[in-house]
């Protein structure tokens, strides 16, 4: 107070001021109008609700017992909810935004994976309209400013780039976000792709591998965008420059190059070349670097696996489960193939199917069991091996009992995951192996688990991640994400087996005088592909059934 007022005895006037640090600085500013997007998105849910509401009085009307009369129910009340929260502005309306249309897009594409004839086009056009809402909630600056989120103030740098007041970091400007939304939708549809396809007729042509590089770029991409990291726009400029050139260069090599197509099809990537290289605001926009600090620092005691103290909390350690989980569901496939190569060679006893492709054909087809059960020996066993050898002395019945507990483990993940993939024993049947239990689990077997559950418990599991704490945390990330990107191809492609063309359809394309070259093309290779799959089935079981005989024949000579 001034000496002034201290003399007159009065206070100075109250002016009203913005506390920076207020929780909700939105609520002292005055409120930012709606965004002319939003206004458009709230009269299309409006007008949305309005028909599930008509539908529904016609329902009760006419005394009718709709099917999807629960459906409309439901979608009516959550339209509303959501139309109310993002009028009173209240910011769990974004959440709830992007919870109900991720729930709305996935079962949308599982009811698609489960019809008898899918159309890709039919869902795909279905599920774009909740797309493009979707990313809309999920990204919109303006729409976070409009209900509070984020402050609505916001500070311009030199280059243009709104600066958030929260991170001090700049938001992401408009024309890359819109390329995000491009490339993360191309991997969309790519991923629906797959799983609408057949792995019996699906064609590795050199375009389809190079989708799925691109599938693993634009993940690095997204994760360097979200990080800010300067590297981004260099990797920007090497994958849009490796499509153009390795994609023309394959085309050219077996034929199929068409340069007007090519060069139309290579615009995008021309585009984002072309933004990265000369865009003031991208340079602006990706302003951190890329360290190679470590996840935590090392103990004196880290100097070798076995007295190195594995930290089981936080992003590390949910990230190498992960990683975990994917590399080991591929190397079990390889694990079950050799095993099986030793039943053929008869080192081990038992039974297998040479005709079963998802096996023997399908190298990269994920067995989730195997990756399960490497995520429950770091989670389980291997902690209770440590407790073993801190309470017991004596190393014998701690190795005795740490193996004895691995077998009951990995016979346990087998038995229940074949209760559900496996009631009929179409995958395996161990019915005439000795000491088996109701086909799906035999003592051989638990055996072989266990020592190979042991060997990762014991061994393998603290090397690696012993190992992984000596790498940078960014390059882990960076690992992550492209083994996530990657395992998501064979994971979609072999989610589903949608069932493959009948014979006589696609003859049906064959002698049909309006069928294009293209589809006539596309029919015939999948007849060969038909063609080859009976010949090789027939194969496999006349071989099983001549060993079968040759066995019975050593069998009653006396």
């Amino acid at each position: 107070m001034s000496a002034r007022h201290m003399a007159q005895g009065t206070r100075p006037k109250e002016t009203a001021r913005l506390n920076p640090h207020a929780k909700h600085p939105a609520a002292v500013e005055p409120k930012m109008p709606m965004p002319g997007l939003l206004k458009l998105i709230v009269a299309l849910i409006a007008l949305n609700l309005i028909a599930c509401a008509t539908s529904i009085a016609l329902c009760v009307l006419q005394g009718e017992a709709a099917a999807t009369l629960p459906d409309a129910i439901v979608g009516c009340v959550l339209d509303l909810g959501l139309l109310v929260g993002v009028i009173r502005r209240q910011p769990n309306a974004r959440t709830m935004g992007v919870t109900l249309l991720a729930m709305s897009i996935t079962f949308s594409v599982a009811s698609y994976a489960g019809t008898a004839s899918p159309n890709l086009l039919e869902i795909v056009g279905a599920n774009i309209p909740d797309l493009l809402l979707l990313l809309y909630f999920a990204t919109s600056t303006k729409f976070k400013m409009y209900l509070g989120i984020i402050p609505s103030t916001y500070r311009v740098d030199g280059r243009g780039l709104r600066i958030s007041p929260k991170t001090g970091r700049p938001y992401t400007p408009g024309i890359l976000k819109a390329f995000c939304v491009y490339l993360t939708l191309g991997s969309f549809f790519l991923l629906m792709t797959l799983v609408a396809t057949s792995r019996d007729i699906v064609s590795y042509s050199p375009t389809l591998l190079l989708r799925f590089a691109d599938l693993v770029f634009t993940a690095l991409f997204l994760w360097m965008t979200v990080r800010h990291l300067r590297v981004g726009r260099a990797w920007i400029v090497f994958f849009t420059l490796f499509n153009m050139g390795v994609g023309t260069l394959g085309l050219f090599v077996t034929g199929e190059l068409e340069p007007i197509t090519q060069a139309v099809s290579m615009v995008p990537d021309a585009l984002l070349l072309a933004y990265a290289l000369f865009s003031r605001k991208l340079r602006g926009f990706y302003t951190e670097d890329f360290t190679l600090e470590l996840d935590r620092e090392l103990s004196e005691d880290s100097s070798d696996p076995w007295h190195y103290k594995i930290s089981r909390r936080g992003w590390p350690f949910v990230r190498n489960l992960a990683i975990y989980y994917c590399v080991f569901s591929l190397m079990g496939h390889w694990m079950e193939c050799a095993f099986c190569t030793l039943i053929r060679l008869g080192l081990v006893h038992g039974d297998f199917d040479p005709s079963n492709t998802m096996l023997w054909r399908d190298w990269f087809y994920p067995f989730p069991m195997e990756g399960l059960a490497v995520v429950g020996i770091a989670l389980v066993l291997h902690p209770l091996w440590q407790w073993l050898r801190q309470h017991i002395r004596n190393n014998v019945p701690v190795y005795l009992l740490s193996f004895l507990a691995n077998m009951a483990f990995c016979t346990a993940i087998e038995y229940v995951m074949g209760q559900f993939v496996n009631a009929d024993l179409q995958l395996w049947n161990y019915s005439d192996m000795p000491f088996n239990f109701q086909g799906m689990i035999c003592l051989q077997n638990a055996v072989g688990f266990g020592l190979v559950a042991s060997l990762i418990a014991w061994i393998v599991y603290p090397v690696m991640e012993w190992y992984i704490a000596r790498i940078p945390h960014n390059v882990m990330s960076v690992a992550f994400v492209a083994i996530l990107a990657a395992y998501a191809i064979p994971q979609t492609l072999y989610l589903t087996d949608p069932p493959v063309p009948a014979e006589v359809s696609l003859r049906q394309i064959l002698d049909d005088p309006d069928s294009t070259d293209e589809e006539r093309a596309e029919a015939q290779r999948d007849l060969d592909k038909l063609g080859e799959l009976e010949r090789q089935k027939e194969e496999a079981h006349a071989q099983i059934e001549a060993q079968k005989a040759a066995e019975k024949g050593a069998g009653n000579q006396p």
